[in-house]
């Protein structure tokens, strides 16, 4: 039997990134299937899904760890003379730096939390892009690490610069040494369901409607009220057939709506809707069955009532009654 299987993945208080694919297996306890496609991946295909799934755990590292506008950004390179002749020679050198970087946020209030990723040039030259939590100035990063220049920004507001740094997994060792951080760095958190998507529904968004943004926009802004989904310039599409997993595969990113009269507009424009993937909007008891009944195993597990606090859901039911 077929499931639409949905993994959320909540990347500290604002960023949600969600993934939807086909999952071919039996039932086990609740929502959640064990067993999967059928036929041996090819050793491309797993290499290809493995470099992406590392990409997405550092991604999600970073969205959970690090804020925009306060935590910091920095390039750290090598003068000629000091030039590593190899990666791991690299690593020690960060790893001095960690140690230098925590004596000096000892003596401050702040916590250090850092998260790094080497790249090498075409000509062979390193060097290093990596996150840290607020309180270390760029003149004394520069000073501690003593190799070669340091630049230093605040971390963006847009959220592409974290995917930016993403990208640079392809460019290093497969494995444990694409990237490195912290160890008391936060890990997202993690929640499966095969119930909260239609099966019939996905396969519309990628089949007919072939990943369009604006179609799975609406879906699943529905499915999750107070987050609205992140579409990239020149985005027109969120996902492709994925060969490892024998699949479609929907990626889409959603950020927290902050401003209390957009996130009430929203609950209202949904209100409104007649029909959901999954149920009349306007039918209340629904609403109510998800939001009371938080301990049921057999469906719903991460129904999005549970996501709203009371007000907001007090809001909700009234706008659907």
């Amino acid at each position: 039997m077929e499931y639409a299987r949905l993994k959320i993945y909540q990347c500290g208080e604002n960023h949600l990134e969600l993934v939807n694919y086909l999952h071919r297996g039996s039932k086990v306890r609740g929502v959640v299937c064990r067993g999967g496609r059928t036929g041996k991946p090819t050793s491309k295909e797993q290499e290809k899904y493995n470099d992406r799934i590392t990409a997405d755990r550092i991604r999600r590292y970073v969205k959970t760890n690090f804020s925009c506008g306060r935590d910091m950004f920095a390039t750290l390179t090598y003068q000629p003379d000091c030039a590593p002749l190899s990666h791991s020679q690299v690593v020690k050198d960060m790893g001095r730096l960690a140690k230098r970087m925590q004596r000096w946020y000892n003596k401050t209030d702040f916590e250090l939390i850092w998260l790094y990723v080497i790249e090498v040039t075409k000509a062979g030259a390193y060097h290093i892009h990596m996150f840290y939590t607020e309180g270390m100035p760029g003149d004394v990063l520069e000073r501690v690490w003593g190799n070669g220049d340091v630049k230093v920004r605040t971390v963006s507001n847009k959220t592409l610069q974290l995917d930016d740094v993403a990208a640079y997994v392809a460019k290093c060792p497969k494995g444990k040494q694409a990237y490195h951080c912290s160890t008391n760095i936060k890990s997202p958190t993690e929640e499966t369901d095969d119930k909260l998507m239609d099966v019939s529904v996905f396969k519309s968004l990628a089949y007919e409607e072939k990943y369009d943004v604006v179609a799975v926009k609406a879906v699943m802004e529905q499915l999750f009220p107070g987050y609205r989904m992140v579409i990239r310039d020149d985005q027109t599409t969120c996902g492709y057939y994925c060969e490892y997993l024998n699949s479609p595969y929907l990626f889409v990113e959603m950020e927290r709506i902050q401003d209390a009269s957009e996130r009430s507009r929203q609950y209202s424009n949904i209100a409104k809707q007649n029909i959901t993937p999954l149920r009349q909007m306007h039918d209340k008891n629904y609403w109510n069955d998800m939001a009371d009944d938080v301990s049921r195993t057999d469906g719903y597990s991460t129904s999005f009532m549970r996501r709203l606090d009371p007000d907001q859901r007090d809001a909700f039911l009234d706008g659907v009654a």
